[in-house]
C-alpha cells in the first residue's frame, strides 16, 4: 500500500469515454502538475458506493475546490462503459471525474486492491487520497478495504487540507 511521499505511476493509462466511445488517458494526465483527491470504490452501481459513498464526494467537491484541490476523480475497476453509466445515474457530469481501472494496472500498482473471490475478483479498496503533482500528500483507506465507516469519507480529506 503506498504511504504519504510516494510518487503515483504516472505511465499508466486507464479509460474513459468519449462520445459513447472507450478512451485511453493516462495518469500523468488525469494527476501531473495538480492538486487531485482520487476516490477509490470497490465497484460503481454498488449500493454503498452509489447511495453513500459517491453522493457525498460529488456535494463535496466544490468545498473540495475552494481549499485548491483541482479535481476529484473516482476510480474502480471496471470498465469505461459501467463508470459512464455510473457517472449518469448519479447525475455527476461536470462534478467530478470517473476513470476505470478495468485490468486494475493502477490499482495494483499503488497496492490498493482487495480480492473480492466470487463477488468480483479484483476490486480497488474503498479509499480516498490527495495526490499533489504525483505524489501521495494524504492516504485514508477503510480497515477491510470495503466497508464504509470513515477514512474514505470527504469530510476526512477536507480536514487534512
Amino acid at each position: 500500500m503506498v504511504a504519504k511521499g510516494d510518487k503515483l505511476p504516472l505511465d499508466v493509462d486507464l479509460m474513459t469515454l468519449v462520445d459513447g466511445n472507450p478512451s485511453t488517458v493516462s495518469t500523468s494526465a488525469v494527476f501531473g502538475g495538480k492538486k487531485v483527491a482520487l476516490v477509490t470504490i470497490p465497484g460503481a452501481m454498488t449500493s454503498t458506493c452509489q447511495n453513500s459513498h459517491i453522493p457525498q464526494w460529488i456535494a463535496a467537491a466544490p468545498a473540495m475546490r475552494a481549499k485548491g484541490v483541482h479535481d476529484v476523480v473516482c476510480l474502480a475497476v471496471n470498465d469505461p462503459f459501467v463508470m459512464a453509466a455510473f457517472e449518469t445515474a448519479l447525475r455527476a457530469k461536470g462534478e467530478i471525474t470517473f476513470v476505470a481501472d478495468g485490468g486494475a494496472v493502477l490499482t495494483k500498482a499503488i497496492g490498493n486492491d482487495v480480492d473480492t473471490g466470487a463477488f468480483g475478483g479484483v476490486r480497488a479498496k474503498r479509499a480516498c487520497f490527495l495526490v499533489d503533482n504525483g505524489v501521495f500528500t494524504q492516504v485514508n483507506v477503510e480497515p477491510d478495504g470495503t466497508g464504509y465507516s470513515g477514512p474514505s469519507k470527504p469530510e476526512t480529506l477536507l480536514a487534512q487540507l
